[in-house]
């Protein structure tokens, strides 16, 4: 399997140095990046924006707990967010150098935890995903997870011994994006009450203290906006935006329900099928992840807490629309796995292709003229429905199958084993059997 890896890891190389020829050429990057070429780094540096200004609970209605403004008002610089966010990108010179410090930092952090591991391919892993695509997106994007995620490899990994330095690494991480609350289930089946007391302990202590530095974001606040924030994005969503790098089929099945014309690109039974078939597959899929993560709580020490947690994220992923860049968290916990049986090595090529950073398009929407932000120059690109848009969410769907049907197919081969045993043990007298029933 190692050679496998070596080829996939090349070819993600290779589509990076092709990306980069194409920014060459054309000024701008390539699909699957975002279309919006005058949108880069601005998830950081809108947040920043009221991070440094305030208003981030009662004019921009932030879904975002108070740890991120506290921590992008530390690393920006205040009389750069005077006029708007667009202008501070070009003046905040260290915003822009934190976000490629962090990029780094993750690579760094993923090669050791993967090397504390063992048993598993540390080089092709570790390039895989610090140039993979949901990285490179979370690049582009300048999102803050990027931070998350280098608080979430300390707290998971071998790297720090401290279970207490690891715990509050865990809070920092569901400070900065509250769905990483998910990684508790694994704790739980494995029963580490202890270590859920630190976390929670200091996941709360983090809130409050963030909470009181910045004045506003307090539980009750973010949870409205939150719940506000999911009717207004359904109501308001661009899904053909929304669709250009998401992980689930949500979006374009989202798109079909719109005025958008699809049935004038792909025909009338092509799109029937997909809206049949579609919903069924990714339901089959949740009941199989349920049905494992059940088999887990029985069996706690039979499934690794990556395997939890990789379920977890295909469970998260293809259920609802958190983002693709949202895959990395995924993409690691497969990396930090040591199976090696053939339906794992399915999920696992499955993995390395979706770290590919390419894309075709399957048809043209429209030819818009935008500056571009990276080259500052004029650019025109094509917006367009990408095959990668229909490609991802199946190939996410095929890791969820995989990884459900590998971790079914070891708890029942226990299972078997444990009745083969117990039945072998009665009938050479190990085990006293009842007495016969007349």
């Amino acid at each position: 399997m190692e050679w496998i890896e070596c080829v996939l890891c090349i070819g993600i190389v290779a589509f990076v140095i092709r990306a980069a020829f194409y920014f060459h050429h054309n000024g701008y990057l390539p699909i699957p990046f975002f279309h919006d070429t005058t949108d880069t780094l601005m998830d950081w540096f809108n947040t920043a924006y009221y991070a440094q200004n305030g208003g981030e609970y009662d004019v921009w209605r932030s879904v975002y707990p108070p740890l991120s403004f506290v921590f992008l008002k530390i690393v920006s610089i205040k009389s750069c967010y005077g006029f708007d966010a667009s202008v501070a990108r070009d003046c905040d010179w260290l915003g822009r150098a934190t976000i490629m410090t962090l990029f780094l930092i993750n690579a760094f952090l993923v090669a050791q935890a993967l090397r504390r591991r063992g048993g598993v391919s540390v080089w092709p892993r570790t390039i895989a995903m610090a140039l993979g695509m949901p990285m490179l997106f979370a690049l582009e994007r300048g999102n803050l997870i990027l931070l998350t995620f280098a608080a979430f490899v300390l707290a998971e990994s071998e790297i720090l011994s401290s279970v207490w330095i690891r715990g509050f690494a865990k809070a920092f991480a569901i400070n900065s994006k509250p769905y990483l609350l998910i990684t508790a289930l694994g704790d739980i089946i494995r029963g580490r009450w202890m270590r859920l007391e630190i976390v929670g302990l200091a996941t709360a202590g983090l809130y409050l203290v963030t909470y009181l530095l910045i004045g506003a974001g307090d539980p009750i606040t973010v949870a409205k906006d939150i719940f506000v924030f999911g009717f207004q994005w359904a109501d308001d969503k661009n899904y053909l935006d929304a669709a250009s790098f998401s992980p689930s089929y949500s979006d374009i099945l989202g798109l079909l329900q719109t005025p958008f014309p699809m049935m004038n690109f792909v025909g009338s039974r092509v799109l029937e099928a997909f809206e049949l078939w579609i919903p069924l597959l990714i339901h089959l899929g949740e009941l199989l992840v349920v049905l494992s993560l059940a088999g887990a709580v029985l069996r706690p020490r039979s499934v690794s807490p990556w395997r939890v947690m990789s379920l977890v994220f295909t469970l998260l992923l293809t259920a609802t629309d958190p983002g693709g860049y949202v895959e990395i968290f995924l993409i690691f916990s497969i990396f930090m796995d040591r199976d090696r049986g053939v339906f794992f090595g399915v999920a696992l090529v499955a993995t390395y292709l979706l770290c590919f950073p390419f894309d075709l398009a399957a048809f043209k929407i429209s030819h818009e003229l935008q500056m571009s932000w990276l080259s500052d120059r004029l650019v025109g690109h094509d917006l367009t429905v990408s095959l990668g848009e229909l490609v991802r969410p199946g190939l996410l769907l095929l890791v969820e199958y995989a990884l459900a049907l590998t971790t079914l197919l070891a708890l029942g081969r226990e299972w078997a084993s444990i009745g083969f045993t117990s039945t072998s043990r009665r009938r050479f007298g190990a085990i006293p059997t009842a007495p016969a029933q007349s």
